[in-house]
């Protein structure tokens, strides 16, 4: 059976020489990966509790897993909103052959990083060595899928799956917009248009499809929890959502809310994050 990105990615963290502490974060952070290792966005808050260390040890392995190559972060969030959270994906660094320096006790603790953690020998089982055949037919195929579902084929998809009655008058325009995406935000307008769609009907709004180009409003609804049969947001406790919409029932409605929030276990919202407080 073909291995999946992350599993590759979890095997590679295991066979390197990164400090025993630091392959435990790794791993633990791939437990909320999908397949491909992409769209994973614990926090640190999360990732603590999960490991066993605190937040800061957390942080900190983080960073020398980062600066060694092993993990890719960027900034997730949207326009106009306070709350925003780390993207977490898989990364391989360059092959190097360096002296490691000496490793501490191999058990999680609450202490920051290890010495010497950013030095590392790249350890690879066989098949993920980089550029190898696996690698190749593999990012190949991961290609190719993306460019099914951008360029000019995504915008033909998009446009014959759009409610007629919404779409434009000049199909130009639209595309205008569509062009000026980039090749995962265009892939990512395809693959979450349905989504918007049936939340349109279950709120009974209308699915414009200059807006939701424009408006880039398929950026809420990737990675999002689930609706309900209103087209709210249902969201959980362990969710990245979870923890911003207790600060803002707490505003509003005092501990009590927050305790009943608490309680059931489920707040549904209108939007995946709390608005951002107007001055």
């Amino acid at each position: 059976m073909t291995q999946t990105r992350a599993w590759s990615w979890r095997h590679a963290i295991i066979k390197s020489d990164l400090p025993a502490t630091t392959r435990h974060v790794l791993l633990t952070v791939s437990c909320y990966m999908n397949e491909t290792g992409e769209g994973c966005y614990p926090t640190q808050e999360q990732l603590a509790e999960a490991t066993g260390l605190t937040a800061r040890a957390v942080r900190s392995h983080l960073e020398t897993a980062e600066a060694a190559g092993w993990i890719k972060r960027t900034e997730h969030g949207f326009k106009g909103q306070r709350w925003r959270n780390h993207e977490y994906s898989a990364a391989w660094p360059e092959t190097q052959d360096v002296v490691k320096g000496e490793e501490p006790a191999s058990g999680p603790s609450d202490e920051g990083a290890e010495p010497d953690a950013g030095k590392v020998r790249n350890v690879l089982p066989k098949g993920e060595e980089p550029r190898s055949a696996y690698q190749s037919s593999h990012h190949s195929n991961h290609q190719s899928n993306a460019r099914e579902r951008a360029g000019e084929g995504g915008f033909k998809i998009l446009w014959e799956g759009w409610p007629v009655r919404n779409r434009p008058d000049s199909r130009e325009a639209a595309e205008a917009i569509y062009s000026k995406l980039s090749p995962i935000d265009q892939a990512r307008a395809v693959d979450l248009a349905k989504t918007f769609l049936r939340r349109c009907v279950l709120r009974k709004k209308p699915a414009l499809l200059i807006g939701y180009l424009k408006q880039r409003k398929f950026e809420e609804l990737y990675g999002a929890p689930d609706l309900d049969e209103e087209g709210r947001f249902l969201i959980k406790p362990g969710m990245p959502e979870w923890s911003p919409w207790l600060g803002a029932i707490r505003s509003k409605y005092g501990e009590k809310g927050v305790e009943h929030a608490v309680k059931y276990g489920l707040w549904r919202a209108e939007t995946r994050f709390p608005e951002m407080a107007t001055a």
